[in-house]
């Protein structure tokens, strides 16, 4: 009783100059709905005043700063009221029965952070489900959780979402063209461990903020040059663990910003000549554990100066086709030759033949 009649004489005190939620002007200012808000919830006790029952499969946890609802288990059918609770640092929903998500499920949600791991959502999950958190909503997950489609638009009003995963759907096999639209401040984006077998063109655009995208272990087969046209901004892409055979020309042609790209562990035995044409910021580039025989100097024409190119577990044949890593200093290959006879175990980057010399001086490159 005391704490609440504090509150009640700093919010009577603070209506001389701001007004009530229900918008009535006292004093003649006005106080708005979202300030009424954050005072109620510095001042909420937590997690003391948790209103839910241990019926409901949702506890409390953490403290007034980090307040956090858990939701597990089966007995977890339809989710309580969160109508009366304060802003929510995050809502965790794990291995719950929801036969989906609603148009109404968050509808009454204020959270800055919420991951939904397992569970068996399949292909329900309804246009306009997150809606209710477009105001709040910082970071989404959704993990394990059996997904087999997702409704073209579902993340259109989140525009205040930062960092999104989806992982671990192996029956997550297609994308909806226009699935990103309105992520215009999305900074991470991770699409690990689906089953996704191929993107739409240009399914990352006006994703202009985007600093990191990864798609791994996915059973991508082939990319076409416009895949990822409008990630202006993107500094570092991981493509690990998939089916890709070649990197087409251009691919990166509009990643002007792109620091790191990673294709290890795919099938790639073709790198089209200028695959990584600029102008790009590129450091590090990985294509180990592929299936490269041999490599082009057209392969990184465009590239800056002191670029690492990893090109470990590939079987490259190192003969006279590749000696001109000794007169280009634009990049530094790592492992190691496969052969030849006496030239496998040699280090590429220490690769030198005297028999290939007359055949270097007449070559000249031509991309």
């Amino acid at each position: 009783m005391f704490y609440c009649a504090v509150i009640f004489t700093i919010l009577a005190s603070l209506a001389a100059f701001y007004p009530v939620v229900s918008g009535h002007s006292l004093g003649g200012h006005r106080m708005d709905k979202s300030m009424y808000l954050k005072l109620t919830d510095r001042w909420y006790r937590w997690p003391e005043k948790c209103p839910f029952s241990k019926d409901s499969g949702c506890s409390c946890l953490g403290s007034n700063r980090q307040k956090k609802v858990v939701c597990e288990g089966k007995g977890v059918t339809t989710l309580p009221s969160f109508t009366h609770l304060p802003a929510l640092s995050e809502l965790v929903l794990k291995n719950t029965a929801l036969k989906g998500l609603t148009k109404s499920t968050f509808t009454h949600v204020r959270a800055h952070g919420v991951t939904i791991e397992g569970g068996d959502l399949g292909n329900r999950i309804q246009l306009g489900a997150l809606d209710g958190l477009k105001y709040s909503l910082r970071t989404l997950t959704i993990k394990n959780a059996a997904l087999t489609t997702l409704p073209q638009g579902l993340f259109r009003k989140l525009r205040r979402l930062r960092r999104m995963k989806i992982e671990g759907n192996p029956d997550l096999k297609i994308l909806p063209a226009g699935i990103f639209s309105g992520l215009r401040n999305l900074q991470y984006l991770f699409l690990d461990n689906n089953g996704l077998r191929t993107l739409p063109q240009d399914i990352f655009s006006r994703m202009s903020k985007l600093n990191v995208l990864s798609i791994v272990r996915n059973r991508l087969r082939r990319l076409s040059d416009n895949t990822f046209s409008g990630l202006s901004r993107l500094e570092s892409l991981f493509l690990d663990g998939n089916g890709l055979t070649t990197v087409p020309s251009g691919l990166l042609r509009a990643l002007h910003g792109l620091v790191i790209v990673s294709f290890k562990n795919n099938k790639i035995a073709k790198v089209e000549s200028k695959a990584f044409e600029g102008p790009l910021m590129l450091q590090w580039l990985d294509l180990s554990d592929n299936h490269l025989t041999t490599v082009s100097p057209c392969m990184f024409s465009g590239l800056d100066s002191g670029v690492g190119v990893n090109l470990e577990n590939n079987a490259i044949t190192c003969s006279c086709a590749l000696q001109w890593w000794r007169d280009v200093r634009n990049v530094f290959p790592m492992g190691v030759c496969h052969g030849p006879g006496g030239a496998a175990g040699k280090e590429l980057i220490e690769f030198s033949n005297p028999a290939c010399e007359l055949i270097m001086e007449s070559t000249e490159l031509l991309c």
